[in-house]
């Protein structure tokens, strides 16, 4: 009989755990669509891009839902296929290269021989979504000569979209167009 109990609650405890895994979903951001910016010659020859900063909530595989004004969800379920802090650079790198193909993209770090004309420093403050609400991305850049590190331009970023579908890749889907107004709003800044 006592083996029969232990039995049945080990049992019972793999059927729980076995229930409550949930199989993660992965997520990833791609080249954002330019469609209102042709792309235009630009007399940079080389543009570089540094090591994206994000606070710790957003540095991480989870994605980050947004439940309310002042809350949010770190998800198991949904995920990054990397580190969102890589995903954004990638994004962001191949949308510049979209919009400035003329230009010699870079990404940090680089040697002193391959300092590039200009470099680009993001931070972003906020970047999360949720479906069949909004999508928005906060922060700022800042735009620095290569070689003597001067600031040439900054801005601010504050950007929000709605999201029309009920699920998490229409989330994804619109904070890639997000990437795409950062694109927008850094190459209308640039010399």
């Amino acid at each position: 009989m006592g083996r029969t109990l232990i039995l049945l609650g080990l049992m019972s405890l793999f059927g729980l755990t076995a229930c409550s895994s949930v199989k993660p979903q992965y997520y990833t951001l791609g080249t954002p669509e330019l469609g209102s910016i042709a792309s235009r010659p630009s007399s940079i020859k080389s543009l570089g891009v540094a090591r994206i900063r994000l606070p710790s909530l957003l540095d991480r595989k989870g994605m980050v839902l947004r439940q309310d004004k002042f809350s949010v969800e770190v998800s198991e379920q949904y995920q990054w296929a990397g580190v969102l802090r890589e995903e954004f650079n990638e994004s962001l790198v191949s949308g510049l290269q979209a919009g400035l193909p003329q230009t010699r993209l870079q990404v940090a770090p680089w040697t002193l021989e391959q300092t590039p004309d200009y470099y680009l420093v993001v931070t972003v403050l906020a970047f999360d979504g949720a479906p069949q609400a909004q999508a928005g991305l906060r922060g700022s850049w800042q735009l620095l000569q290569g070689s003597s590190n001067r600031l040439i331009k900054a801005g601010t970023m504050n950007f929000t979209r709605p999201v029309q579908g009920k699920d998490v890749k229409d989330v994804v889907q619109v904070q890639n167009e997000l990437m795409g107004d950062l694109v927008r709003q850094v190459i209308a800044a640039l010399p």
